[in-house]
C-alpha cells in the first residue's frame, strides 16, 4: 500500500537468490523517466580522475545512457534503458592538446569538476602509482592555500568566467622551497561539461618570444653550434627532450636524442609539416646566441674558483663551460621542469642551489666536487615588454670559496674569540645557509662534506 498511496513501484522478493533477478527489473522502472525525457537527459557523467588498470596512467571516463526507443506491435514506445556506454580519455592525452611551452615555465592550466577536486594540475601527481582508489585532490590542496583561492574555487564551481591576480606562495619544483610570487588566474566554464578550466600565468609569461629563421644558412649554422664536435669550443650541450618532429621520440639519454634531432633536421628542414616549426626555430635560435655567449667572452674568462659556467633557455637549450664540466652535469635538462630554473624566474636574486642530500646519505661522499649552483634570470625588455628568456649562472668551487668566505668573515682587529671565523675555529661555527636552510658553505671541515643538508638535521 505503501508504493501504490505514492504513486510507485515495488517489487516482491520471494528470497534471497532473488535479489539480483528483482533488482535488475526494478532499474527498468527507475529508468523510465530518463527514458521519457529522450535529449535532455543523454548528458555524459565523467568520473573522478583514477589510475588505469591497463597502465593508460591519469584518466577519467565518461558515461552515457543508450535508451531502447523502438516501438512495440501496438505501436507504443519502449522504455527502456539498454546500458551504458563509456569512454577512457587519458590525460597524457588531454595534455598533449595544450599549448605547454607558451605558457612559459611557470605558467599552467588545471581543471576542477563541481567538487573542487583538480582533473588537471602540475601537483596531481599520486603517490601510490598501484591504486585502484580515485586520485581525489582538492584544487586547495593542491596549491597553498589563501583566501583569494577560495573565491576562486568557488567561482569556477558555480560556473562562471572571472580573472584575479594573486600575490601568493609557490612550492618549487623540487618541493625544498616556498617563494613569493605573482599568478594571474583566469577561468571559465567547459561547454557541455561541469568542469571548469584555469589558466595560470606569471608577469613573466604574459609575452613570449617566437622565433623566425627562414634563411637555410642561418638555421644550419644555429645547429653546427650543438653538435657533439664542437663542444670543447662552444661548451657541452644539453637539449630539452620534447615533441619536436613525428618520429622523434623525447628521451633522458641526452647524447642519444641529440644525434637523432641532429639527423632528423640534416632529413627534413624545420619547416617540415611533421615538425613544430615554433619549437624547433626557438631551440635553433637560443643555440646561435649561447654559443656567441661561450666563443666570445667565457672563453677568455679565467675560472677564478668557479667550476662552471652555463646558460639554460626557455627554448630548451642548456650550454655548459667547459666540456668537463657538461659532462658531470646532473641537473633536467627540461628546463620546464630544472627547479633551479624556475625558481630563478620567481626571484629577483641570485638563487644558490647545493646538490640534493636526503636523509640516508652516509655523508662520505663530497659535495665539494660538484659544487654550489648560483644562477639569476636574464630579463629584457622590447618593445616595453618584460621577457625572460634563459637563466644564467656558475658553478662555485667549494674549496675556493671557503677560502674567501673565512678570510672576509675573520676580522683581523677583532681579539674577542666570538669573531673568530677562521679556518675550523674551535670557538665559532660560521655558517651560510641558502633560503631554505640548508647548508651551503662553513667555515668548518666537518660540515664541508654535509653542504646541501637541511641544517636543522646537521644541528639539532
Amino acid at each position: 500500500w505503501m508504493a501504490c498511496a505514492n504513486k510507485g513501484y515495488y517489487f516482491e522478493i520471494p528470497s534471497i537468490g532473488a535479489i539480483r533477478i528483482n533488482t535488475q527489473e526494478y532499474l527498468d522502472v527507475l529508468g523510465r523517466p530518463m527514458v521519457l525525457a529522450g535529449v535532455k537527459a543523454k548528458q555524459v557523467q565523467w568520473t573522478n580522475v583514477y589510475l588505469d588498470a591497463l597502465e593508460l596512467g591519469l584518466v577519467i571516463t565518461g558515461t552515457l545512457p543508450v535508451f531502447n526507443l523502438t516501438k512495440d506491435a501496438s505501436g507504443n514506445q519502449n522504455q527502456l534503458i539498454l546500458g551504458v556506454m563509456g569512454i577512457d580519455v587519458s590525460l597524457e592525452d588531454v595534455k598533449r592538446l595544450t599549448p605547454r611551452y607558451t605558457l612559459g615555465p611557470n605558467g599552467y592550466y588545471f581543471a576542477i569538476d563541481p567538487n573542487g577536486y583538480v582533473l588537471l594540475h602540475p601537483n596531481l601527481q599520486p603517490k601510490n602509482p598501484k591504486s585502484q582508489e580515485p586520485v581525489t585532490l582538492d584544487f586547495l590542496d593542491a596549491e597553498l592555500e589563501n583566501e583569494i583561492k577560495v573565491e576562486i574555487r568557488h567561482s569556477m564551481i558555480e560556473g562562471e568566467n572571472g580573472e584575479k591576480t594573486v600575490h601568493t606562495l609557490i612550492k618549487s619544483y623540487d618541493e625544498r622551497y616556498i617563494d613569493k610570487g605573482i599568478r594571474t588566474y583566469t577561468w571559465t566554464p567547459v561547454n557541455g561539461t561541469d568542469y571548469s578550466l584555469a589558466s595560470v600565468l606569471p608577469p613573466s609569461s604574459t609575452y613570449y618570444i617566437k622565433a623566425k629563421l627562414e634563411e637555410a644558412i642561418t638555421q644550419a649554422k644555429h645547429l653546427e653550434s650543438i653538435m657533439p664536435d664542437n663542444f670543447d669550443t662552444s661548451g657541452y650541450v644539453y637539449v630539452a627532450p620534447r615533441e619536436y618532429c613525428n618520429g622523434l621520440t623525447p628521451s633522458n639519454n641526452n647524447t642519444a636524442f641529440l644525434e637523432s634531432f641532429i639527423h632528423l633536421i640534416d632529413r627534413q628542414t624545420p619547416n617540415s609539416p611533421n615538425c613544430k616549426t615554433d619549437l624547433i626555430n626557438n631551440l635553433l635560435l637560443d643555440a646561435g646566441f649561447t654559443s656567441e655567449l661561450v666563443t666570445k667572452y667565457w672563453s677568455k674568462q679565467k675560472p677564478d674558483g668557479v667550476l662552471a659556467r652555463f646558460v639554460a633557455t626557455d627554448g630548451g637549450i642548456t650550454r655548459i663551460y667547459p666540456k668537463r664540466a657538461g659532462e658531470e652535469w646532473t641537473a633536467n635538462p627540461e628546463t620546464y621542469e630544472a627547479s633551479y630554473y624556475k625558481r630563478s624566474l620567481n626571484n629577483n636574486f641570485y638563487i644558490f642551489t647545493a646538490p640534493y642530500i636526503n636523509k640516508t646519505w652516509d655523508g662520505i661522499q663530497s659535495s665539494a666536487e660538484s659544487g654550489i649552483m648560483a644562477s639569476r634570470a636574464v630579463e629584457i625588455k622590447v618593445d616595453r615588454k618584460t621577457l625572460m628568456p634563459a637563466v644564467l649562472g656558475v658553478k662555485i668551487d667549494v674549496n675556493a670559496w671557503m677560502e674567501n668566505f673565512t678570510r672576509i668573515a675573520s676580522n683581523s682587529k677583532c681579539f674577542a674569540e666570538i669573531c673568530d671565523c677562521t679556518k675550523n675555529s674551535k670557538h665559532l661555527d660560521c655558517v651560510i645557509l641558502d633560503d631554505g636552510g640548508f647548508l651551503l658553505m662553513s667555515n668548518q671541515d666537518e660540515y664541508i662534506g654535509k653542504i646541501g643538508k637541511f641544517f636543522g638535521e646537521i644541528d639539532p
